[in-house]
């Protein structure tokens, strides 16, 4: 349970004869969170009894964070506008805010407090006007540094494995292995404690088994983000009935410092896995810790934090749309509108090729992706308005959205050698009509 509490203060003001607008806001959140902890099972269903008397919540943390924003907008002054032809005007933006998220207290791998979710956003721009207005161009380009934002990484699969091999040690399944005395060394370890405090595995009343929690949600891994962009935008009027706008955008975003607690704790197994423990059974299907530990761990682990102080790859870098809409306002065409627009994204990374890590094994390259095909799309529309009864407004439009899409796959994941592993039914052409009337 979490319980938020919030005050905020915003002002705007306007500075010489509105030549300068600011906005000024303070915020302050603390949040309180709630946890009644791991539920008592029973001992004859073994399933949680989720009884409120026998899970009375308490306060396991409070968060309290300031963020202060601003911004400000410069206009040309008048008395320089009026000397520039075509009715030019030119704005100039900067921004600067921070923010933070509200979520309830997060643990990281040795079961400590996390900070909450931070950001800070830089931003600035221009926008020019000119041509009495007929033509628009606006710049902007903006930075956002992230700190300790969840990531997901394989915890619930770590806490799977680590409690199905004391399972199978608290069954005699593993007696007389070699790897036992190891890996029972290791759970006396600064990480081995961690991860049985962290998770909560404990062995049950009988002995001959163990109870653990996942904590799904709760223990979490972090990563600081910078992403980066730049957005252009033409707005082109030719004539008054005629419209024209482009918009480009990129982005690229790139992270550091993830899931540093979880590297400590799987640096630390890799050569427990690598020797006589690794050959500890973890399930009664002959499944093995190493192995276990390689596939379901370290493997998709080092697949994101490898991607460490390289642009992201899974994120489309460009994108660029166009739209144009035509209105007849006299002859027999009165009333009628027509217009199209084309969208296009950039490739994004759909796979990776594999190669061998010294100590990890077989591991994906994330630096060489294989990528999916870029995206183009197409849309149309054709409209009439008029009035009726003489002060209603009628509308009628209809839009294609997808021109020209079929029964189309586009592929979504690759193999190790490139081969598309999945794929996605693209959008389809889609028809749609509209009828509005106002009043």
């Amino acid at each position: 349970e979490q319980q938020i509490r919030s005050s905020s203060l915003v002002t705007q003001d306007r500075w010489f004869d509105g030549a300068v607008v600011t906005t000024l806001g303070w915020r302050r959140d603390d949040v309180h969170s709630f946890d009644a902890g791991t539920a008592t099972l029973d001992p004859a269903t073994g399933i949680g009894i989720n009884d409120p008397a026998r899970l009375p919540l308490r306060k396991v943390g409070v968060q309290s964070e300031r963020t202060f924003s601003w911004g400000g907008v410069v206009h040309l002054p008048r008395f320089l506008t009026r000397h520039l032809p075509w009715g030019t005007e030119l704005s100039l933006t900067v921004n600067r805010s921070d923010n933070f998220q509200p979520t309830g207290q997060r643990y990281n791998m040795f079961n400590e407090n996390l900070a909450p979710q931070m950001g800070t956003t830089k931003e600035y721009g221009a926008l020019l006007s000119t041509f009495n207005g007929k033509l628009v161009l606006r710049y902007a380009h903006y930075e956002t540094a992230a700190a300790n934002t969840s990531i997901t990484l394989p915890v619930q699969n770590y806490a799977d494995l680590m409690e199905d091999v004391l399972d199978m040690v608290a069954k005699g399944a593993n007696a007389g292995n070699p790897g036992l005395a190891p890996f029972q060394q290791w759970l006396q370890t600064p990480e081995g404690q961690a991860t049985l405090t962290t998770f909560r595995i404990v062995p049950n009343a009988a002995g001959n088994d163990y109870d653990y929690d996942r904590r799904t949600g709760q223990v979490v891994n972090t990563t600081n983000i910078v992403s980066k962009g730049d957005e252009f935008e033409l707005i082109l009027n030719p004539i008054r009935n005629w419209r024209i706008a482009m918009n480009a955008a990129k982005a690229e975003a790139i992270r550091s410092g993830t899931g540093r607690d979880f590297l400590r704790l799987a640096n630390s197994i890799i050569p427990l896995a690598a020797g006589p423990a690794g050959g500890l059974l973890s399930q009664d299907n002959g499944n093995t810790f190493g192995t276990q530990f390689r596939q379901t761990v370290l493997v998709p682990l080092i697949q994101t934090t490898s991607q460490d102080g390289s642009p992201t790859s899974e994120l489309r870098k460009w994108r660029y749309n166009l739209v144009t809409n035509y209105r007849f306002t006299e002859g027999r065409a009165r009333g009628f509108s027509v217009g199209a627009a084309v969208r296009w994204q950039d490739k994004v990374a759909i796979g990776f090729p594999v190669v061998v890590d010294p100590i990890a094994g077989p591991v994906p390259d994330v630096q060489r992706p294989y990528y999916g095909p870029t995206e183009t799309n197409f849309d149309a529309w054709i409209g009439y308005t008029r009035r009726v009864f003489g002060r209603y407004q009628w509308s009628i439009q209809l839009n294609v959205k997808n021109l020209g899409v079929g029964n189309e796959l586009v592929p979504i994941w690759a193999q190790p050698d490139g081969s598309i592993a999945s794929w996605r039914i693209n959008e389809p052409q889609k028809w749609t009509l509209t009828n509005t009337l106002s009043f």
